[in-house]
């Protein structure tokens, strides 16, 4: 399931735009644990479509002496997403459907650098707003037909929330690919490699908590 799919090709500088933030998901920075290093948000995807092209931070993305940059993180997102596979352009213009509300990608500490081989870990997270059903049923339908095609289908329950992810078999010998764990919390739903991270995401913080931009190195 491409969850994240054709986000580079969609404008990753949207992500730059940062709105007034609506609906009863709470702000992105109350969502995310305190080793959040990196975030970039957009509060209501809406409204930021109809602005962000002459925002000012989205053509500092585009600016030639950020390419160095944006390139790497790029890359890095159309891994993740997999856009080279043939289920790409058919997911997408339903997926892209769903949006709405808030999309925030970011990037977490976790055991990174203490852990040796350890890498920071990217989850996304958008609200849906009305069309939780509808996202409940292309996430059925993904995995339905992937299932039909012989890929795997692992699953996780992390804190009460359903996620899965497909993992292709490789006839060849090679590695196995897998796409990110994706769930779905009310009209939340929450994408990443790393189980960590999504536990990380679920855990609750009480009022005092420290806020990723209560803490050094916070990035907004």
């Amino acid at each position: 399931m491409k969850l994240l799919a054709s986000l580079g090709s969609f404008g990753l500088a949207m992500w730059m735009f940062v709105a007034s933030a609506v609906g009863a998901v709470p702000p992105a920075e109350k969502l995310l644990p305190p080793d959040t290093l990196f975030l970039l948000t957009v509060p209501d995807w809406d409204g930021a479509t109809a602005a962000a092209k002459d925002f000012p931070l989205v053509q500092m993305w585009n600016d030639p002496a950020m390419k160095p940059f944006t390139y790497k993180f790029e890359t890095k997102l159309r891994e993740m997403v997999g856009e080279q596979d043939p289920n790409f352009k058919k997911d997408w213009p339903e997926f892209k459907a769903l949006f709405g509300g808030q999309v925030t990608l970011a990037l977490l500490r976790g055991e990174w650098p203490t852990e040796p081989g350890a890498t920071p870990q990217l989850v996304f997270l958008m609200d849906v707003k009305d069309k939780a059903k509808a996202l409940r049923d292309f996430i059925e339908r993904w995995e339905k037909r992937d299932a039909d095609a012989g890929k795997t289908i692992e699953r996780e329950t992390l804190r009460g929330v359903k996620f899965s992810r497909t993992r292709s078999n490789n006839g060849d010998g090679g590695a196995n690919k897998s796409e990110p764990f994706a769930g779905q919390s009310g009209s939340l739903l929450l994408a990443s490699e790393s189980t960590m991270a999504l536990v990380a995401l679920m855990r609750p913080r009480s009022a005092k908590s420290t806020m990723p931009r209560d803490t050094p190195g916070f990035n907004a």
